[in-house]
């Protein structure tokens, strides 16, 4: 499988992901102690970002739409025929999508089973079935409504974003570049403690392309866009994962983060040897939706491995750091005296 660099895309897909570190102490909250102390003396960066996110929340909560712990801009690039270089580039391709294509995409983030066959008033009523509050109700319901408004919105948005990051995008641009050098991407995906090797060899890719992200990024990300394998990660993103045990700042997080019962019994069916979402929502009393958005939380923890996608359950318990954890338990409990 070959492998490359994308360097010209960065930029756009940092302004697509961007506003999504304003969700962090929603959706990263496990990661977000650690990530600031690899950011360390870069913190007052990550600081202003999240001070002109704040600025720009109205517009964000209106476009930048998210459901199941994940955001619309992973369906949207889905939907591009290629990533664009510029921003320019970016912005005619929004402007080309359609009301069809549009819908399809909130479906399909939606979770829709047939995305592509749906109604805007069928997609209304998976809107219906989401724990969404009121706010979030009302900006996918004019979405789905005015589907075309709703991407002139967005780009609005992107404009703005533009307007603040370019000066702190080009701060890191000789760090991605030294990253970019150094790496090696087979040996990197190898090493990957929350994507398997199978995982990567059962998505059956060409290529795959690897875009180096500035530090203020603690994501990674991993998707299929037709036979291309596209790979982002941050600069530092290996510190995350590499180089330490189990610290008390990371215990912590993890008993926080299986204090809520649903999750938990959500990863308790995960470790079972075949399941899917949509049975353990049944069992649970509660929507395929929250089944996925909390596998989301537990795979950002790294409590869940992605493994072969073509297997019944692409999702398995992390073994490994399960044991670390009880390990950690039994030590401070004295329970192996």
């Amino acid at each position: 499988m070959k492998t490359r660099i994308n360097e010209s895309s960065a930029y756009c897909y940092e302004l697509l992901m961007l506003p999504s570190i304003g969700q962090f102490d929603d959706q990263y909250s496990n990661l977000i102690g650690q990530w600031r102390h690899i950011l360390a003396a870069d913190e007052s960066v990550f600081d202003q970002v999240q001070e002109e996110l704040a600025r720009l929340s109205s517009s964000i909560n209106s476009f930048y739409l998210q459901a199941n712990g994940q955001f619309f801009v992973t369906e949207l690039i889905d939907c591009f025929p290629k990533f664009p270089d510029d921003i320019e580039s970016l912005i005619e391709l929004l402007g080309q999508m359609d009301e069809a294509t549009i819908l399809k995409m909130l479906a399909q983030l939606l979770q829709a089973d047939q995305p592509e066959a749906l109604s805007a008033a069928e997609i209304f009523d998976l809107l219906l079935e989401e724990s969404f509050t009121t706010e979030q109700y009302w900006a996918w319901a004019k979405a789905i409504h005015d589907p075309l408004a709703f991407i002139d919105g967005f780009c609005q948005l992107v404009f703005d974003l533009d307007r603040f990051y370019q000066p702190i995008y080009r701060q890191y641009e000789k760090e991605r570049s030294d990253y970019a050098q150094r790496l090696d991407v087979e040996d990197l995906l190898r090493r990957l403690p929350m994507i398997s090797t199978d995982f990567i060899e059962g998505l059956q890719l060409d290529e795959i392309w690897v875009t180096i992200l500035s530090p203020i990024f603690p994501q990674l990300i991993i998707m299929k866009h037709q036979n291309q394998g596209i790979l982002l990660l941050s600069t530092r993103h290996e510190k995350l994962w590499t180089g330490h045990e189990l610290s008390q700042e990371d215990f912590f997080d993890l008993l926080k983060l299986l204090s809520d019962p649903t999750r938990y019994q959500v990863l308790v069916r995960a470790s079972q040897a075949e399941w899917k979402a949509k049975d353990i929502a049944e069992e649970l009393g509660i929507t395929p939706a929250a089944v996925s958005y909390h596998v989301s939380r537990l795979a950002d923890a790294l409590l869940l491995i992605y493994q072969n996608p073509n297997d019944k359950a692409s999702i398995k318990i992390n073994q490994e750091l399960i044991r670390s954890l009880i390990q950690r338990l039994s030590e401070d409990l004295g329970l192996d005296e």
